[in-house]
């Protein structure tokens, strides 16, 4: 009887193992419509993101980024009645946990990924003279 047992978990193991795995991956869970909903500058670099340091945007849509599947993509920001818009390329590598947008004139933003639910995400991204960015952003979309 033992055998039988054993025998039965063995190969319900493997059918689950052998089940598609739901695809996580960066690139899958980064498709649609994203709005920016937090943002901050790490001011006195101590690398920590600090309330102080972080703002809400409007709810108006300030800024939005969409990630197509192709690995196309476009980010619009309107501030005042005014409106600019971006188009980019985008790779994720899900082992670096890095996402690498591509704007017109070769400007190429490489930039830290963590997810912090379903609904959100947050990118780190270098700046200048050493300072770091943080954007938090917020699904409106899939």
């Amino acid at each position: 009887m033992k055998r039988i047992w054993l025998a039965v978990f063995a190969v319900s193991t493997l059918m689950v193992a052998c089940e598609k795995d739901r695809d996580d991956s960066m690139r899958d869970y980064l498709q649609g419509e994203w709005r920016l909903v937090r943002m901050g500058v790490d001011a006195n670099q101590n690398g920590i993101f600090e309330s102080s340091e972080m703002v809400n945007t409007p709810d108006s849509g300030l800024a939005t980024t969409v990630f197509r599947g192709d690995g196309s993509g476009f980010s619009a920001i309107h501030v005042g009645g005014y409106s600019v818009d971006a188009a980019f390329t985008w790779t994720a590598n899900d082992h670096e946990q890095t996402l690498t947008q591509v704007y017109p004139d070769s400007l190429t933003v490489k930039s830290g990924f963590t997810v912090e639910d379903v609904h959100h995400f947050h990118l780190i991204a270098p700046m200048a003279q050493g300072v770091t960015m943080m954007m938090v952003y917020s699904r409106t979309r899939n």
